[in-house]
């Protein structure tokens, strides 16, 4: 039978084919055969979703990660910001989620806040954004 590194790859295969609803079937089958998703497995997830644009799909994962164990951690939230798109505000509450959760964000993570300003034609916040990257050393 598949253990969680099979079923982790196999989720983050459907997702690199923009197959979140196999993805998350599989996440269900892997919990109904007693593996246990771990960060990562979570992380797959919800970057299928977030490559589908079914940011709040990926987001409800965050949400229920803990309840399963798994703990999110800077690669969870940079994806789940991706996620977000446009929804900016989304995406900066999620950033100051993880910073009040003493997750250190990368710059990956700021660039992700600073896409979703941007797609929303937020340029004000992105500068912002920008400017407190700089002041936080943020490489």
């Amino acid at each position: 039978t598949p253990d969680t590194q099979a079923y982790c790859a196999s989720i983050s295969a459907c997702g690199k084919g923009k197959q979140w609803k196999m993805a998350l079937r599989l996440l269900a089958e892997m919990q109904d055969r007693g593996e246990v998703p771990n960060t990562a497995t979570y992380n797959a997830c919800i970057d299928a979703c977030a490559r589908s644009g079914q940011w709040q799909k990926a987001l409800r994962l965050l949400a229920v990660m803990p309840e399963h164990g798994a703990v999110p951690n800077a690669i969870t939230y940079t994806t789940s910001i991706t996620a977000c798109g446009h929804n900016w505000l989304r995406a900066l509450q999620l950033l100051a989620e993880m910073r009040a959760r003493g997750i250190a964000g990368s710059t990956n993570t700021c660039n992700a806040c600073i896409n979703a300003c941007a797609q929303a034609q937020q340029w004000q916040a992105a500068l912002v954004l920008m400017a407190k990257m700089r002041d936080d050393g943020v490489e």
